[in-house]
Order: C-alpha cells, then structure tokens, then sequence
C-alpha cells in the first residue's frame, strides 16, 4: 500500500506487525527517547497510535474542531504521555466530511483497529472525544459494541446547536460555512430537509440513544459558551429515562475546551477508566 500523504504534509504508513515492533523497541530502549506516538494507516483511515502490546486496554481518543492532523498528534501525545503506561492509544486524524458521514467511519475504523489488529477485548475499548469528538464518540459507541464512553462538551443536539450558534455565535457560522455547506449537500442527497436532517445526525434520537448501552461519563464547563450545557442535560436524561449508567458532572468554573488530561477532567476520566477496568 502507498504511503498516504496528509494535510498537513506528514506521512502515514500502513500498519504493519514490523512497523509496531520499531515503534516498541524505541520505547523501551530509550533510543532518542523514542516518539509518544506515530502516525499509521488502517483500512485507508489515519491515526496517531501509542502502542503497549496485543491484548492491553486501548483508548481511542478523538479531538474536537475541525478535521486537524495537528489537534489528532497531540490528543494522542496528550493522552499518552498520562495513561501510556496503562492503556493502547488510538487518536482518529478523522477526516472533512459531512456531519456524521465520513468522520464517523474513520472512529469505527479506530475501534475496529483495537479489537482486530491489537486484540483487544471490546469491553476494554474505552471512547474518549472532546466537544466534536464527543459526538462522534457517543455516534460510534451507538453502532459499536465498546467498554465505555467519556464525551466532555460535545453537541448532543443539532438542532437546538444549531439555533444556539446562529442566534447567540454569527462568528462560527463563518468558521463553519464549508462544513455546513458540505452537510447540507449531504442532506439533499438523502432527500432530507435541513432541520430534519439535524434530527437524523443528533445523539438524542431514539434511533441512537437504542443503541447506546455503555456506561458514559458527560464533562460540560458551566460557563461553555459554544456548545449549551443542557445539550449534556437533555442527553443524560434520556438516557437515564432507558436506565442506561450515565454520569453527568458540570464543572463550575470551565467553560468550552478544557483539557481532559490534567486537573479534575483528568481524575473523573481515570474514575471510570478504574470502575470498568475492575469490572
């Protein structure tokens, strides 16, 4: 398979059993310190990978924002840095796609990965996504079998999102008028109405809350003003209503795109990552 070149200009090669083998002698020897993470390629997706071993637990963690190969590196730096010792690390490069089209494959492709190439049990695939990458993560856990999902911000809603941002953010909807453009297209394909089309793509339709079984953990800062916290409200009330395990916990003073692995978000992320491990 070619080498896949990326926005960025960086290069993902193909996943190989000698390409992890490199990547885990550098670790452990300490040959230039070896990299946190390297980027590979599965079933054509990008990823940033941090691998332990065939069989360990493995976090497929995804950012928010825009499809970023940057924003992707250092998720899975981040995250390895922290709980490298413990646990694989999979960090989806998802690409720019429509809302919930494409993006979305490239997470299942990531947990397919974990369970497939490195073993894992699902039980032991842990979601972890941030604002877009906690849709995404709670998308995927809804068609995919997996151990557990943490969704810090993420919109839950896409049309109270949508009603939020036009009214209260005109200066997102300049940011996003490529992606909403692309996202409508895809809607007309479906033929779909806009607003419902937002209904089909939202996490709280009963179509999506059926299929999410996992425990799930929902991060929201008190002071977001980019994603509603009653998004996060609305979200673990349905799910509670269908006697799913669900945590909501509002931090006070947080506002939109706090870091997952520092402080308070880290701990309550490790919390459930012990609560499942000694399942």
């Amino acid at each position: 398979m070619a080498k896949r070149e990326n926005r960025k200009g960086l290069r993902h090669f193909p996943i190989s059993v000698s390409g992890i083998l490199v990547f885990l002698l550098m670790a452990v020897s300490g040959f230039g310190q070896g990299p946190l993470c390297i980027p590979v390629e599965y079933q054509t997706s990008p990823f940033f990978v941090h691998f332990r071993g065939a069989g360990n637990p493995t976090l497929v963690v995804i950012h928010g924002g825009f499809s970023s190969t940057l924003q992707a590196d250092l998720f899975c730096c981040e995250f390895a840095r922290i709980l490298g010792q413990r646990y694989n690390i999979i960090s989806v490069d998802y690409r720019f796609s429509s809302l919930g089209g494409g993006e979305l494959v490239d997470v299942l492709r990531g947990i397919n990965l974990a369970e497939n190439r490195w073993r894992t049990p699902k039980s032991q695939i842990h979601l972890i996504g941030a604002s877009h990458g906690g849709f995404l993560a709670l998308m995927a856990a809804s068609q995919e079998e997996v151990g557990s999902v943490i969704d810090a911000y993420g919109p839950t809603n896409w049309l109270i999102q949508w009603r939020y941002v036009r009214e209260h953010r005109p200066d997102i909807l300049k940011r996003w008028r490529i992606y909403l453009a692309i996202s409508r297209s895809a809607c007309r394909d479906m033929n779909l109405e806009f607003n419902q089309c937002l209904v089909q793509r939202s996490v709280v339709n009963p179509r999506h809350l059926q299929g999410l079984q996992e425990p799930i953990l929902i991060l929201h800062g008190a002071k977001d003003r980019l994603v509603p916290v009653k998004e996060s409200k609305l979200l673990a009330r349905e799910l509670k209503k269908r006697g799913r395990k669900v945590t909501l916990v509002i931090l006070p003073q947080r506002g939109h795109a706090f870091p997952l692995w520092k402080g308070k978000p880290l701990g309550l992320v490790e919390r459930l990552l012990k609560e499942e491990e000694g399942r």
